[in-house]
């Protein structure tokens, strides 16, 4: 039970720091293109990543179970495991932000994909420091068949 805590945790915490990351880069970039004020920045980012958060825990839950039980039933305990999933979750999670971007007439193709794809890193580090490197121990300590 303490194991499957750690990794909803671990979760939880990878997608407020994918999250922090993506709005700081987004923000930043409205900062630096002058729509928006660098006051923008400090408002935005709080409830941004507080809710966004959130959201990204639920929406992305069901792919990141499967991650997981791969990594739990395969042992997988290497960083570029993690990486790589982090990636391939970020860039498909970027596919809804591609067409909102179709959608208002921007053209943000490859800022939105890297962004999401950045975060997506930014997941997979955070994931594996906290419960990935331990990933399939709990077997290691259960009891020899007889």
């Amino acid at each position: 039970m303490a194991r499957v805590m750690m990794i909803l945790f671990a979760h939880c915490l990878a997608c407020l720091g994918a999250l922090a990351s993506g709005v700081f880069l987004l923000v930043g970039l409205d900062v630096l293109k002058g729509a928006a004020e660098p006051e923008a920045l400090a408002i935005a980012v709080g409830p941004m990543v507080l809710l966004g958060s959130l959201l990204l825990a639920g929406v992305e839950f069901i792919p990141v179970c499967l991650i997981v039980l791969l990594a739990e039933w395969r042992s997988l305990r290497g960083l570029r495991y993690y990486l790589v999933s982090g990636l391939v979750l970020g860039l498909v999670s970027s596919l809804g932000g591609i067409e909102y971007g179709k959608a208002s007439g921007e053209d943000l193709l490859g800022v939105v994909a890297l962004i999401y794809a950045l975060s997506g890193l930014v997941w997979g580090v955070i994931y594996w420091r906290m419960a990935g490197r331990t990933a399939g121990a709990w077997r290691d300590a259960l009891p020899p068949a007889s």
